[in-house]
């Protein structure tokens, strides 16, 4: 029906933007926890070690890209704008 396909198409829209931002991210953090379900709330001391292990690990990484990365040049990365 209808509302199914509207379901369907923002669920699409919606992960080809996810996977177009992580494409242009400068650094992706990913804790190990997909096998965790999003309703695990018992093992939030587990998640946010996990998190911050991930987090430790890409530090390096986002300070590096924090330092040469200004917001211009995302900008014009992102829509292909020359420089004024």
């Amino acid at each position: 029906n209808a509302r199914d396909i509207v379901a369907r198409s923002n669920y699409i829209s919606g992960s080809l933007l996810n996977e177009l931002n992580l494409r242009n991210a400068d650094a992706v953090i990913t804790p190990a926890v997909r096998h965790i379900h999003w309703t695990g709330f018992d093992k939030m001391d587990f998640l946010i070690m996990n998190g911050y292990k991930a987090a430790a690990q890409q530090v390096h990484d986002i300070h590096t890209a924090a330092q040469r990365v200004t917001i211009w040049e995302r900008v014009k990365g992102m829509f292909s704008v020359k420089n004024p």
